[in-house]
């Protein structure tokens, strides 16, 4: 009766509040049937027999409800029970709710409350879904303050880009007891990339981490949130040399698809963690990786794409001559073939001729030798182009970066779906260049003999090698199955079967 009576009170509650507002605060109420099963696995490691429990984001307290329901059931009994929240819009018809119960419903900021200061007294069992707020909704002095506790009580020193549900993790450590389970609902984004490095060390330091369950990108677990998520358990004890910490990922918390244990020594804060459960480790540092043969940039950054790319009819009648039009690639769902063919001007061959406008003349030439340019120009002013950060920072505004036609593009960002992978490579023939929807791609010397040579098609055979699966494994995922591949995790990708004692050895693909 209270589970439905507080679901629909969530829903109320969350429907006074904007998109915009939640998002700025972080609040992403928990499903009740997830609850159920995090709460479950937490529960599965706790020894002992009576529940100290804390929820130091309480919100309408979903964890609390669930652990009511299923502890009974697993001969466990609740001794005494906290939540913290420190919204008054969800705190006081929380107080309300629970206020026949064992819980003690506190509305304070869990970041500024004094942990109990004798071991008795602290918690045995946290279950939270702590705040998403990213690091730019964090004001500067609150960040700062942040990062001195934490640094304080742990000696670690957090990234200034580093959300708020890091900090919640970081000073739960002196809330529980010895050997206390801690269960958290977090973004898989931490496990991945640098803001996270702090988070990974004090897991793998001061913790003994036992699972750590990541979703699938697709299989968002909130309705009103497009974030992948992940459930990290942990002991408050120090790991001996033979713990082994589970890494599961995809179906649910007790049926996953892929399930591996790996020994928490050889966990490397610095390393990518979210790919663990699929059993990719890091490679040997003599395996060849793909920026030990390919340079990578990124596609220019224009300023104004609907002022500086234009289609072939457009650039014709607008009278700009072909010197200052440089072939550009167009969206990649445009490009249907893996080579990219070239026309008689250098233009890529396809249903969209589309031209990158880039001219360094200085605005007086152009007005004396160049009327329509001039007035291309002048038009783009008129529209404020020339205002834009990239644009006010050039001299003139109107010239761009100059870069060669690269050997390869690669579309770096993507959903995966049935007809297309997220990430899509193109072995370029053409003249053009991409804007920055695109990675351009460059041979580096000392393969481009080998890889140039079209008779035994090495570079497509290279190609062809990076398979999906290899792709999403080396990049970062977010919710709703999108995937991305900055510059520096492609060139951290090994090429299969290829030892870096022989670059002849790419022949051999």
């Amino acid at each position: 009766m209270k589970t439905s009576k507080r679901e629909k009170l969530q829903k109320e509650l969350d429907s006074q509040k904007t998109d915009l507002l939640r998002n700025q605060m972080g609040q992403y109420a928990t499903p009740t049937a997830f609850a159920d099963d995090i709460v479950k696995l937490g529960l599965s490691y706790l020894e002992a027999d009576n529940i100290r429990f804390i929820d130091p984001a309480f919100g309408l307290g979903v964890f609390y409800d669930s652990l009511e329901r299923v502890a009974p059931n697993l001969q466990k009994s609740i001794s005494s029970a906290t939540g913290i929240e420190i919204d008054k819009h969800y705190f006081e018809p929380s107080a309300k709710l629970w206020g026949e119960s064992l819980i003690d419903v506190i509305n304070d900021d869990f970041t500024k409350i004094e942990a109990p200061s004798i071991d008795v007294e602290r918690y045995n069992l946290m279950v939270c879904n702590p705040p998403y707020v990213r690091h730019h909704h964090i004001k500067s002095e609150e960040k700062q303050r942040l990062q001195r506790l934490v640094y304080a009580r742990l000696g670690i020193k957090p990234s200034q880009l580093m959300g708020l549900y890091g900090y919640f993790i970081l000073l739960s450590h002196q809330w529980l007891n010895k050997n206390g389970i801690s269960v958290w609902l977090v973004p898989t984004e931490f496990l991945d990339v640098n803001y996270g490095l702090a988070i990974k060390y004090y897991l793998a330091n001061h913790t003994s981490i036992l699972k750590v369950h990541t979703f699938k990108a697709e299989d968002t677990q909130f309705s009103d949130a497009l974030v992948t998520s992940t459930v990290v358990v942990f002991r408050n004890a120090k790991p001996d040399k033979h713990h082994t910490v589970v890494f599961a990922k995809g179906g649910s918390l007790d049926s996953p698809n892929e399930e591996i244990k790996i020994t928490q020594a050889q966990l490397d804060p610095n390393q990518k963690w979210s790919k663990l459960a699929s059993g990719v480790l890091t490679q040997k540092k003599a395996r060849l990786r793909f920026g030990d043969v390919f340079e990578i940039k990124r596609g220019i950054a224009t300023g104004s794409n609907s002022f500086f790319v234009i289609s072939k009819t457009k650039a014709k009648q607008r009278k700009i001559p072909s010197e200052f039009l440089q072939p550009i690639l167009p969206s990649s769902r445009y490009v249907d073939n893996l080579i990219i063919e070239s026309q008689g001007d250098g233009s890529p061959v396809g249903e969209k001729e589309l031209f990158l406008f880039n001219c360094s003349l200085p605005e007086n030439i152009l007005r004396r030798d160049y009327p329509d340019v001039y007035a291309y120009i002048e038009e783009g002013r008129q529209r404020g182009v020339h205002e834009g950060y990239i644009c006010k920072n050039r001299r003139p505004w109107y010239k761009q970066e100059q870069r060669k036609s690269p050997d390869l593009f690669v579309s770096y960002m993507g959903r995966s779906r049935a007809s297309k992978p997220p990430f899509r490579f193109f072995i370029n023939h053409s003249k053009a260049i991409a804007t920055n929807s695109y990675l351009m791609i460059y041979i580096k010397p000392e393969y481009k003999s080998i890889l140039e040579d079209g008779s035994n098609g090495s570079l497509q055979s290279l190609v062809e090698c990076l398979t999906e699966e290899v792709l999403i494994n080396g990049g970062r995922s977010y919710g709703g199955g999108l995937h991305k591949l900055e510059p520096s995790e492609l060139a951290n990708i090994p090429l299969q079967g290829i030892s870096i004692e022989s670059s002849q050895q790419i022949l051999a693909l």
